[in-house]
């Protein structure tokens, strides 16, 4: 793997592109401009810093920026270190569960959230809900995450979005 310290930018603009980097290499085409911002911990996606941070990245052609998010180029594609693919469920499962932890750091249930789900069958909100100790489908630790998930595209909503489900791209070895 490459050193990314080696890379000419400021430490915050290194870790986003190391996190959106892992993201995509999960399969996630495209990172909303909230998560990539709380990458870095930037608060607010018109605060001047964050600006900044972007358009370095831009101007370096590492990032692009689209409607929906933002996506590494295919330069910084190159320069990025390496990741291999999952070798097995189980690995697939912390990768999943790493990228939605660096979206949402303050959902303490993240990871039990990506493991109720990880089985590939149908759940109703609820009861991810009830097995992530949130008290209801609009707590902030539940809704968080579902947020993030549907954002990177791996959510299938069921029955009106009662249910939910992951879909086949957060399964990069199969379906379980």
């Amino acid at each position: 793997m490459m050193n990314t310290n080696r890379l000419p930018f400021r430490r915050e603009d290194r870790e986003m592109l190391v996190k959106l980097h892992e993201a995509t290499s999960f399969g996630v085409q495209a990172v909303p401009h909230r998560v990539f911002a709380g990458y870095a911990n930037y608060t607010h996606l018109r605060s001047t810093a964050y600006i900044a941070a972007v358009k370095r990245l831009e101007q370096a052609d590492l990032i692009e920026k689209l409607t929906h998010g933002i996506r590494l180029t295919p330069r910084a594609m190159r320069v990025m270190p390496k990741y291999p693919p999952p070798t097995d469920p189980a690995d697939a499962l912390a990768r999943l569960q790493r990228i939605v932890r660096l979206a949402c750091p303050k959902a303490p249930n993240s990871h039990v959230f990506c493991q109720v789900l990880y089985d590939g069958k149908i759940h109703t909100r609820a009861a991810v809900a009830s097995a992530c100790n949130c008290a209801h489908v609009r707590s902030y630790g539940f809704a968080k995450v579902l947020s993030v998930l549907t954002s990177f595209g791996f959510i299938d909503n069921i029955d009106g979005a009662t249910a939910i489900r992951l879909k086949d791209a957060a399964f990069p070895l199969g379906r379980i």
